[in-house]
């Protein structure tokens, strides 16, 4: 017992040694906790203040979610629209990209084209400047030629004028009337007998242009007589031994002599000797010879003696020569220069020549 007392007396001094300062930690403590409660109060009311933040963050986060999921939709909603937008656009760029192509391809055709006919131009004007220059050298050529050989010049450039006076007249043979002077003073080619034939063959009334009149001009006034006389003057002898014209000719001869100049006479005469010469001329030709002699002599040229002398030395048909004297003769025809060039040629012919004295004596008498 004394034992137990004791050791609860220990144990009480013990807790009283001890208690003391357990006292002071728990008041310590209590301080503490007191302190911890204020704390936690503290804690609480920022937890409740978080807990409102918290909500008020929940309720923005949620708003936010709403506001996101609204731009999410939107969003789709507008890449949805981008896609059809982008589907329509690839498909105006695929048509476009097939019109661009279409098109450029049908440029590049056009510019090969352009090309080709930029070389075909190219070679035009090479081929024109090549022109150019062979022109440049033809006009320094002509012009050279006109200031060296102005004559020879004018006379192509007259005879190209007369060409076209001619072809005119075979389009219009009754333009004669203004053509004709213009002929008669130039000098035509033998070649130019089928132009006034053509034009002769068409003129129309040749034979209501009458031949009995009192002014030896008168007649040549028609265009009958001023195509005569152009054949006269250029063409006697092709004339006279054309079918269509000798009769006509030489029923003119009167009007024509009247109308001729002495180179017109001696060049016809000529001309009718180099016809008459040649085997195929007409059968009539010493008919034609007598007419042309008997005109010749009641002529102005009656006393020229240079027709006389070609028809009597070039003449080659002596009996027709002879024959048309005896006609002369027989219708009291004498022309002494005539006669004196033939008893000059035939005059181993005693007999013709006797003939020649007899007319001579005859008409010396008268």
């Amino acid at each position: 017992m004394k034992k137990l007392l004791s050791l609860i007396l220990i144990c009480f001094v013990c807790s009283s040694l001890y208690a003391q300062p357990l006292i002071a930690r728990v008041d310590s403590l209590s301080a503490s906790i007191n302190r911890s409660d204020f704390k936690i109060v503290n804690i609480n009311e920022s937890i409740d203040e978080l807990s409102k933040q918290v909500e008020n963050l929940s309720y923005l986060v949620e708003t936010q979610k709403e506001i996101i999921s609204q731009e999410q939709s939107s969003i789709e909603n507008s890449m949805g629209a981008v896609n059809i937008l982008l589907t329509v656009f690839s498909v105006l760029v695929a048509i476009g990209g097939i019109f661009l192509g279409w098109f450029i391809n049908s440029k590049e055709k056009n510019i090969q084209s352009l090309i080709e006919q930029v070389e075909i131009k190219k070679q035009e004007v090479e081929k024109l400047e090549e022109k150019t220059s062979k022109t440049k050298i033809e006009i320094t050529d002509l012009n050279n030629n006109i200031n060296n050989n102005i004559e020879s010049l004018y006379e192509k450039l007259r005879r190209e004028e007369t060409t076209t006076y001619l072809k005119r007249l075979v389009y219009e043979p009754n333009d004669v009337a203004n053509i004709s002077s213009l002929l008669l003073s130039r000098d035509l080619s033998q070649s130019d007998f089928k132009y006034l034939l053509a034009a002769y063959r068409k003129l129309e009334n040749k034979n209501n242009n009458g031949l009995i009149m009192d002014n030896p001009y008168l007649p040549l006034l028609s265009h009958k007589g001023q195509y005569l006389l152009l054949f006269f003057q250029h063409f006697c002898g092709q004339a006279l031994c054309h079918d269509l014209i000798s009769n006509d000719l030489a029923e003119f001869f009167p009007h024509l002599f009247s109308r001729a100049f002495k180179n017109d006479v001696i060049n016809a005469s000529t001309s009718l000797v180099n016809c008459f010469n040649k085997e195929d001329a007409l059968v009539n030709k010493e008919e034609i010879l007598y007419m042309y002699l008997d005109a010749l002599n009641k002529s102005k040229f009656s006393q020229l003696k240079n027709p006389y002398s070609i028809i009597v030395q070039k003449y080659r048909n002596a009996d027709e020569l002879k024959n048309v004297w005896e006609r002369l003769n027989k219708n009291q025809i004498s022309i002494k220069c005539f006669n004196e060039l033939l008893c000059n040629k035939y005059k181993d012919d005693t007999d013709f020549i006797e003939k020649i004295r007899i007319q001579n004596k005859k008409f010396d008498t008268k």
